[in-house]
């Protein structure tokens, strides 16, 4: 997930590093492939940041995409490249969303943790 959040960066390029990624953690036993039909352009989920803030369709094409993915990271690309206007707005109340969506997850995991830690309650 953390490559899909990189602005600028082409789609076959993203799952490139993905695949190095698994490569490297599996002693090379695991080898993820793609195939597509993808033109010639470069394809980016999140694009590169701008000189100042976009305006008309782009920001609102650039901040559906953003919604895909819907990570704070991602989130956090779209207010970097458009730090002002009124889905820069929106984009700061999904990542706080997103960012208390994680909080909520981690404390879920930890709060399972906790109760698979070895004790066990019986049921009556």
């Amino acid at each position: 997930m953390k490559h899909l959040a990189k602005p600028g960066v082409d789609i076959r390029k993203t799952f490139g590093y993905v695949r190095d990624e698994v490569m490297n953690a599996t002693g090379n036993k695991q080898e993820p492939y793609t195939t597509n039909s993808l033109g010639g352009d470069d394809v980016a989920l999140v694009p590169a940041p701008t000189n100042g803030a976009s305006t008309g369709p782009d920001v609102r094409r650039d901040y559906e995409l953003a919604e895909r993915v819907g990570t704070v990271e991602v989130w956090d690309a779209f207010i970097a490249a458009n730090p002002a206007g009124f889905y820069s707005e929106l984009a700061k109340a999904q990542r706080r969303k997103a960012e208390a969506e994680r909080a909520d997850a981690a404390e879920k995991a930890r709060a399972t943790a906790r109760g698979n830690g070895g004790t066990s309650e019986a049921s009556g």
